[in-house]
């Protein structure tokens, strides 16, 4: 899975539970970018995003 989709699955679910979400391009290092989920936020690298990775993604953001 490539970064978008990821940052396109989290929006999606961020919509159903009414919560606010945002990405920043430009305040990350390199190809990498932040990802606010309510008052959640970590980094996410460019790049192909492993099954590992997303997991430990939604763990930062507080999801399943």
């Amino acid at each position: 899975m490539k970064r978008n989709q990821l940052i396109q699955k989290l929006n999606k679910e961020a919509r159903d539970m009414g919560v606010p979400f945002s990405v920043n391009m430009g305040r990350g290092k390199g190809g990498h970018c932040i990802v606010f989920f309510g008052d959640m936020q970590t980094t996410v690298k460019s790049g192909e995003i492993t099954p590992m990775y997303e997991k430990l993604i939604r763990k930062q953001l507080g999801l399943k």
